[in-house]
């Protein structure tokens, strides 16, 4: 029997004020040379995502740790790809619609 995999994704718009604001420290080396959807990727990628969205539940099952494998960039979000343990995107369980609406055409 194959082990279920834990993984969940988020949408970040990036066309939201929410996503142009000053996200990056100020007072880090080239903070100031990133634009604001690069400010909002590193903080994702320095473990801010639950102070930047505190309504988001990570850990329905307290006993799994999810972790931060990839970010997609797209045209008019982020896509943030939460894992227990590295595996393959189950493409037809995907709220990205890149990724379910190519399935979708597949069929």
């Amino acid at each position: 029997m194959k082990p279920i995999i834990t993984q969940q994704e988020v949408l970040i718009k990036t066309d939201t004020q929410f996503a142009h604001r000053q996200w990056a420290d100020k007072d880090s080396p080239g903070a100031q040379n990133l634009y604001a959807i690069e400010q909002l990727e590193k903080a994702c990628w320095d473990g801010l995502v639950k102070e930047l969205i505190p309504e988001l539940d990570l850990l329905r099952d307290m006993t799994k740790k999810l972790w931060l494998w990839q970010i997609h960039t797209t045209q008019s979000f982020l896509a943030l790809d939460f894992y227990e343990f590295p595996g393959p995107k189950q493409r037809e369980y995907s709220i990205d619609p890149y990724l379910f609406m190519a399935e979708t055409l597949m069929n």
